[in-house]
């Protein structure tokens, strides 16, 4: 449900959804596709599950 909203309100955003909704909605994308593969099995990253900042964001910052 919390994915759904935050799309909702990043495409109600259109065309200049701001930062704010923009890091929202891959934040929740994050989580989500995280627990995802978590409940089936898959591998999956415990930092992005936990914080929703995926690991491409986090080397782009240090660089």
């Amino acid at each position: 449900m919390e994915l759904l909203e935050a799309w909702s309100e990043y495409i109600g955003a259109f065309p200049t959804p701001d930062a704010k909704l923009t890091s929202q909605f891959i934040s929740v994308l994050t989580k989500d596709f995280n627990q995802l593969k978590k409940e089936i099995g898959h591998k999956f990253n415990q930092a992005e599950l936990e914080t929703g900042i995926p690991d491409v964001i986090k080397d782009l910052r240090i660089m």
